[in-house]
């Protein structure tokens, strides 16, 4: 009999050291345009984990088609974390994969996202890394337009010789 509890207690043991620590799922809700931001410190026991961010694009002007997504999970920011990686998802399709030693900038359109981070804590009690998702606008080509025309017609009145009154 004690055998049998021997092994079970084996196999719990094993089976606790192979399995994820504890996987986490957040809902980041839309996010924010600057000056805010979505920020979280995210701790782990130590093993390996997988987190899921569930998170939304959606324009807060009527003109913007596209946002620049910063993520950033610096190392600054982690604690007995190694391997750290992230993968970006719209529904099932990956769309980026990336490390999280550097902010990663990608252009979205509106709509629903998946950030998927996996690694491991590795520390004797367990690990933690923070992480940011912010938007900045990006600007539309006719906007790129506009500043090119002022800036020319800026040079060309400097050439005329007109000084502004």
């Amino acid at each position: 009999m004690t055998q049998k509890r021997f092994a079970a207690a084996a196999l719990l043991a094993f089976a606790a050291t192979t399995a994820h620590a504890d996987d986490q799922t957040f809902v980041a809700g839309t996010v924010p345009v600057p000056p805010d931001t979505w920020a979280f410190m995210i701790t782990h026991e130590a093993g390996n984990f997988q987190d899921t961010v569930l998170f939304t694009i959606a324009s807060p002007y009527a003109d913007d088609s596209f946002r620049q997504l910063v993520v950033t999970a610096a190392d600054w920011d982690m604690f007995n974390i190694n391997g750290l990686h992230f993968t970006l998802l719209s529904g099932s399709s990956p769309l980026a994969t990336f490390d999280g030693t550097a902010p990663f900038k990608t252009n979205l359109p509106d709509g629903e996202y998946i950030l998927k981070a996996d690694g491991s804590a590795d520390g004797m009690f367990g690990g933690a890394y923070s992480l940011v998702l912010q938007l900045t606008p990006v600007p539309e080509p006719a906007s790129w337009a506009m500043l090119a025309v002022g800036v020319g017609l800026l040079a060309a009145r400097r050439r005329s010789g007109a000084v502004p009154a």
